[in-house]
């Protein structure tokens, strides 16, 4: 078993790397294909390679990348992604200059009643940003009204750690 993990795991690297023609790197994802006929990551790629070659095998390779796909927008975006766009994006990401951290969460409006959850109070409690974490168990009171009993309890809790 190790030995066809490891051929895999060579020939998927090589794929990756661009080490080999397009032809044998098509060669070798089609023996992968036979291998391990349910390997749904190997169709993508083999129909992203014939795609990028324009082969006329490649609308057959997408039919059966489609099959064995769960999402079929990602799988679009896989054929039609340009991998040099896809680079310098993630170079420009990786820029320090780009990335903006808030220093410190003071509003508690920062938080949309989708993102408000008992989870997020315990955090803030851990955190130990009480009166946050007070506001957020308010406005669970408002937003699960069955489990006000439950929340107050926590709150006087709470209020007497302030």
């Amino acid at each position: 078993m190790v030995d066809i993990e490891k051929k895999l795991c060579d020939i998927l690297e090589n794929i990756i790397d661009n080490d080999l023609d397009d032809n044998e790197n098509i060669n070798n994802l089609k023996s992968i294909i036979n291998e391990y006929p349910y390997f749904q990551s190997i169709y993508i790629i083999l129909a992203k390679k014939l795609h990028k070659i324009n082969s006329p095998s490649k609308q057959k390779a997408l039919e059966l990348a489609s099959l064995y796909s769960t999402d079929r927008l990602y799988l679009k975006q896989i054929i039609n992604s340009q991998t040099s766009q896809k680079v310098a994006k993630d170079k420009k990401i990786l820029k320090e200059n780009d990335i903006s951290i808030p220093e410190k969460i003071t509003d508690d409006s920062v938080f949309n009643d989708n993102m408000i959850t008992e989870s997020l109070a315990k955090i803030m409690v851990q955190q130990d940003k009480i009166e946050l974490a007070i506001k957020i168990y308010n406005r669970l009171i408002l937003k699960f009204p069955q489990k006000k009993a439950y929340f107050v309890r926590i709150l006087n809790k709470l209020k007497t750690k302030l």
